[in-house]
């Protein structure tokens, strides 16, 4: 879990040789998978992948599927491919299912249940579950969800004819995986074969499909490492007849009948529960003088809803639920937050569900027996006001994906990120970053033209916001971080340096943001919004300094920025003295046509950079025009690029910056001041780490870069 690079990458680890081609498919199999090879070895064969649009390629597990055709599964990095396993193109495998080799036809024939399943290495798990059981039970894979395997059937109802029990047919369970894919062709299969008149029947993880993915390999795996009783192991026989009681309510055709089949395994009087996307509640009643018993279901909920997770927030003591509501109609799905008091309270919940046109007429009663019987195992997501770092969890979080530990990590289809045995999330909905990242297809020639349009200067700009990608860890360190300063006549190129900078770290459009055009909530809101990134003060409307009712933007506020400490301290709404000071995480740069007027103080922790036209040609212009015309997608990708090169940046930057600090004083005669010396300092030991980073940049860049600081 902490080095998945590493440990992804089966053929580095095992190399294969001529007297042991299949060394890391083996591997693979035996210790990622757990299964057995006895009788499986010379169904599959190791090969190589190429992705043809990037270049990449990887070792992968062939196996052979009928019609000569095959699938394969990527096992070297798949995180590095859109998908981590193919079909042969053009292969005609649809309408058949995967048999393992030491099984055939005329031996399922002879079973009393065939499981089929999706994928192959469930399909090998499972079997391996299932021997020696005093119920026979074959495995197959169809391979897909949504494929009917009607030449397998085919197959199957010929060698029944040629045993010697032509009348029997083994009944078959549709075992799929976890998800709304797997209930859908589920039910439709299910139905097929009942009118064919095959016994058959279904099996699931969880009851309808529900809660995260857990398939049949997982289950294999827990089993192998099972401690505890036995008969509540992953694949005891009790555990077994719980899947194929959760696969049984998954295709009851009514609710009427799950209510039944819950009643009568549940023991209870009374149940709530979802059927056709609608919340249900039955009751059992019993007459006494009679002896009779009348099932009485009543709907409660026009959708059915399921918790997703909890967010708990430690500094404010707040909880609040993500709840998933699906409706019958259309297949609506609405995602959304409920506070605790929501979820406690009938009418509260009544009222919220009312927002997504959601009618919820159950009791109160009714509410908490669903909450509480959802709350178990519930997972906790933290959330995060900012974008960028996250300093207890080591990981960056950036819109659409996350960064820890130089891994990334997409977010999962409940909007939230696993960061081993935590869970962060993003508390506003709307991304500050439009991040494309792809490991094999980053391109860092834009740099030519950033160099060829603004040389030095760029390539400053370029190093501090690089560097700006690490502020925490450097304030941690320094206990301080230096301000940019970028000023230049109008029309001077300024401001589409920045604009491309914040392009290759995912922001379209922006340069910064006027301090003097917002109140002050909002400016405090916009730089404690981010962490590990910069914050561009750019200058407003000079004319608005003659007005007196317009309040301007007091530029030695920027004091405490430079140490971390927070822009703007607010009271909490308790009844007694907590307060919020929230620190600054970022870093700032200002851009303006004049240096800032403020006083020593704040000047001696800036380091200001002009740009003029004076170096501008025909050649500088075209350059800066296509860097400008250059889609963000084609740049974005550069902050996962740096950030995911922490463990070799910071060492090497806090080095460099150690030389420069001492030789400063010496390179520049007259400079005494120790916090101008200590700003560009680090300034220059971004500059020294670039080529390290990024590949491209040439060392005379570098060299000359170093005396513009």
């Amino acid at each position: 879990n902490l080095l998945p690079d590493l440990f992804d990458d089966w053929s580095n680890r095992y190399e294969s040789t001529e007297a042991d081609p299949n060394a890391a498919a083996d591997a693979y199999l035996q210790h990622e998978r757990r299964h057995d090879l006895q009788g499986l070895r010379g169904c599959y064969t190791q090969e190589i992948y190429k992705d043809f649009e990037s270049g990449a390629t990887g070792a992968t597990i062939r196996f052979k599927l009928p019609n000569d055709t095959y699938w394969e599964r990527i096992i070297d990095r798949p995180g590095r491919f859109g998908k981590k396993a193919h079909f042969q193109k053009g292969g005609r495998w649809r309408g058949h299912c995967w048999l393992h080799p030491q099984d055939n036809f005329a031996t399922l024939a002879a079973m009393d249940e065939i499981w089929i399943e999706e994928g192959i290495m469930d399909a090998v798990a499972t079997r391996q579950a299932f021997q020696n059981r005093d119920v026979k039970r074959g495995v197959v894979s169809a391979m897909s969800a949504n494929v009917f395997p009607d030449q397998f059937f085919d197959n199957l109802r010929k060698a029944i004819a040629e045993s010697d029990k032509p009348k029997h047919r083994p009944k078959i369970i549709w075992a799929f995986d976890v998800g709304a894919a797997g209930v859908v062709y589920t039910r439709k299969f299910v139905a097929r074969l009942e009118a064919d008149g095959w016994p058959t029947g279904a099996a699931q993880v969880r009851p309808d499909g529900e809660g995260t993915k857990l398939d049949w390999n997982d289950l294999w795996l827990r089993q192998m490492d099972w401690k505890g009783e036995d008969e509540y192991a992953p694949f005891s026989e009790q555990s077994i007849e719980g899947y194929l009681y959760n696969g049984d309510i998954t295709i009851a055709k009514t609710e009427r009948v799950k209510a039944k089949l819950i009643l009568e395994r549940t023991k209870f009087s009374t149940a709530d529960f979802h059927h056709g996307n609608k919340m249900w509640f039955a009751r059992k009643t019993q007459e006494t003088e009679t002896e009779s018993s009348q099932l009485i279901v009543t709907e409660i909920c026009n959708c059915s809803f399921r918790l997703l997770y909890r967010e708990y927030e430690p500094v404010d003591d707040e909880g609040f639920y993500f709840i998933e509501m699906r409706f019958p109609k259309k297949g609506r799905v609405e995602k959304a937050r409920f506070s605790a008091s929501a979820c406690a309270t009938n009418g509260e919940f009544q009222k919220r569900m009312m927002t997504f046109a959601a009618s919820w007429s159950g009791t109160q009663e009714q509410l908490q027996s669903i909450i509480k019987r959802q709350l178990n195992d519930l997972k906790t997501v933290q959330p995060i006001d900012f974008t960028g770092y996250s300093k207890p969890h080591k990981t960056w979080v950036l819109g659409d994906i996350a960064v820890h530990q130089g891994r990334v990590i997409p977010i999962n289809r409940e909007h939230y990120f696993d960061i081993g045995k935590t869970a962060i999330k993003r508390k506003a909905s709307q991304n500050l970053l439009d991040i494309d990242y792809d490991a094999d297809k980053i391109s860092f020639e834009w740099l030519n033209d950033i160099w060829a349009a603004w040389g030095e200067k760029g390539l400053v700009a370029f190093a501090f916001f690089n560097m700006s990608a690490f502020a925490v860890q450097i304030r941690e360190k320094h206990k301080s971080l230096g301000f940019l300063e970028v000023t230049g006549e109008p029309g001077s190129g300024k401001s589409t340096l920045m604009e491309s900078l914040w392009q290759s770290f995912g922001r379209s459009g922006y340069e910064g943001q006027d301090p003097n055009k917002g109140t002050v909530a909002w400016l405090a809101r916009s730089m404690m919004g981010v962490s590990n990134l910069p914050v561009g003060l750019i200058e407003g409307n000079r004319d608005a300094e003659k007005k007196s009712h317009i309040r301007q933007f007091d530029w030695n506020e920027l004091l405490t920025l430079y140490n971390g400490r927070s822009p703007r301290g607010t009271a909490r709404k308790t009844s007694g003295n907590e307060v919020s000071d929230q620190p600054f995480y970022g870093s700032v740069y200002l851009m303006q046509n004049d240096p800032i007027d403020a006083m020593p103080a704040v000047l001696e922790r800036i380091m200001t950079m002009n740009i003029d036209k004076a170096a501008w040609t025909d050649e500088t212009t075209a350059a800066a025009r296509r860097i400008e015309a250059m889609p963000m997608d084609r740049m974005s990708g550069t902050l996962v690029h740096i950030i995911r090169q922490e463990a070799k940046y910071l060492p090497y930057f806090f080095d460099r910056f150690e030389t420069h600090n001492s030789g400063m004083r010496d390179r520049v005669p007259g400079l005494h001041n120790a916090r101008c010396v200590k700003c560009h300092s680090q300034l220059a030991a971004a500059v020294e780490a670039l080529p390290a980073l990024v590949p491209g940049i040439k060392p005379a860049w570098v060299k000359s870069a170093l005396i513009c600081v």
